[in-house]
């Protein structure tokens, strides 16, 4: 089961709500086939989240996840390498300090963005957050990255992939429709362990 963290920033508490809801149905649907990847929403605690403020304090979302990884590998006592690595969404506003942090290393990163165990989701939506947690799980983007675009077709062909680069509840479904390429991405771990 992967440890999967919540932390809501700078948000009004029916968005810290709304948002850790569409946390706990990603989940949910993530535990289901075609992904069985069996995860545990975990609210960060004051304990933790003062943990992790220093690491998002660094000046890049990558910098920010190399420290919040290692801090939370540590919390889950990675030393067996029994466990899958856990993950960490954080949920803020736009105007927020690691939002901004987020958004200089990739300026076209209109929503949010993830790198390794970390995903920053700064647009209050829940395709976007599935999207950037869908990341946290293997998936890639299908759009070109190097010149995105909100009307082109998805690179896979699927139209209604949620990795495409602006999803929209509307296109992508709930449970979110992700393109056959990613589902094997998000899944294969899990139908071929230690692969």
């Amino acid at each position: 089961m992967v440890p999967l963290y919540y932390l809501p920033l700078d948000l009004d508490p029916q968005l810290r709500q709304e948002a850790e809801r569409w946390v706990r149905r990603f989940s949910a649907f993530l535990a289901l086939p075609p992904y069985s990847a069996p995860s545990e929403v975990r609210l960060v605690d004051q304990r933790l989240e003062e943990l992790l403020h220093p690491a998002l304090e660094e000046d890049s979302l990558p910098g920010m996840a190399a420290s919040a990884c290692e801090i939370l590998f540590d919390l889950e006592d990675r030393q067996t390498g029994e466990r899958p690595p856990p993950r960490l969404i954080v949920v803020c506003g736009p105007d927020s300090t690691v939002a901004q942090k987020s958004k200089a290393g990739n300026p076209d990163a209109l929503w949010g963005g993830s790198v390794g165990c970390l995903a920053v989701v700064y647009r209050h939506e829940p395709t976007v957050v599935w999207h950037e947690m869908f990341h946290l799980f293997g998936a890639k983007d299908c759009y070109r990255e190097e010149a995105p675009d909100e009307s082109a077709l998805p690179l896979c062909g699927e139209e209604r992939c949620i990795m495409q680069y602006a999803p929209a509840l509307g296109k992508v479904g709930d449970p979110p429709f992700l393109c056959a390429a990613n589902v094997e991405r998000v899944a294969g771990p899990w139908r071929h362990p230690g692969t």
